[in-house]
């Protein structure tokens, strides 16, 4: 790989990154589908069928540094609920051990297949679900002295369970989880708002990406891929991308609370079906 194109993923890495903290959203949406482009036109080998898992092995990488950069801000913005997240937590690593092992033996049409098709049905969900920043504040359970309540067991095994099932989302198609974990911290916890939904989830996708993420990088590889590369990491492709979703993640997080709007969220849901179908019709 030439400089120039080293250059381009660490850009194009800094930009999604950028916008993936600033609206709170997944870097994988646009990460994925990135990289299978950009791979299938300049991968060194000329047998490509690495490239899918190449791509999440990164995505999840960069969903590691967009997730720690957020909960920086929200540990100190105090919007974590820790014990339901640690809960989720915990039970995401054997799930995200037995997605990478699934990932394994799919092929890259498969792999790009199960990809498209989550990323696309979360863009339709996202562009027709209404804000619920308007939420009031008397609809909304509040806490007694001000203190979190422990969950209870059927909380505890929904939670168990969301943290299994993330485990495997993440490590199979290198989204973060946040499209099962949001809805179901807004469900279950009491008196929480939006935000503290989003920073729980965040929180929960630090440790989901980085078991996948470490998983990835020790798997035997089954399908050559081309010099140098750890694992599941070609590493022309993975150093840029880190390094551009570090900067891109803690310049999201700062811009996070200055962007709103129903509208802009809606467009980016609209690219991401776009780049789920474009995914998809790449990968038939």
């Amino acid at each position: 790989m030439i400089a120039s194109e080293i250059w381009l993923m660490l850009i194009v890495a800094t930009a999604i990154s950028l916008i993936s903290g600033a609206f709170g959203i997944g870097g994988g949406t646009l990460t994925v589908p990135f990289l299978i482009f950009v791979g299938s036109m300049h991968w060194p080998n000329d047998d490509a069928s690495g490239l899918a898992h190449t791509a999440v092995a990164i995505s999840l990488l960069t969903a590691l540094f967009l997730s720690i950069s957020a909960s920086a801000s929200n540990i100190l913005s105090r919007r974590i609920h820790f014990l339901p997240g640690i809960i989720v937590s915990l039970f995401s690593l054997p799930g995200s051990y037995l997605g990478v092992e699934i990932s394994g033996v799919l092929s890259f049409r498969s792999l790009a297949l199960i990809f498209a098709a989550i990323v696309t049905i979360t863009g339709i969900v996202g562009f027709f679900r209404k804000s619920s920043s308007g939420k009031k504040t008397k609809d909304i359970p509040q806490y007694n002295n001000g203190r979190r309540p422990a969950p209870g067991r059927s909380q505890i095994f929904f939670y168990g369970l969301a943290g299994f099932f993330v485990g495997i989302l993440s490590a199979l198609t290198g989204l973060g989880g946040g499209v099962v974990l949001v809805p179901l911290f807004l469900w279950t916890l009491p008196g929480a708002e939006p935000a503290e939904a989003v920073a729980t989830s965040s929180f929960c996708i630090i440790f989901s990406a980085f078991y996948g993420s470490v998983l990835y990088a020790v798997q035997q590889n089954y399908i050559p891929l081309p010099q140098p590369s750890v694992g599941h990491y070609y590493l022309p492709y993975a150093i840029p991308f880190g390094i551009g979703a570090l900067i891109g993640g803690f310049a999201g997080a700062a811009l996070k609370n200055k962007v709103k709007g129903l509208h802009l969220k809606r467009g980016f849901a609209a690219i991401q079906i776009l780049a789920g179908l474009a995914v998809a019709i790449r990968a038939i």
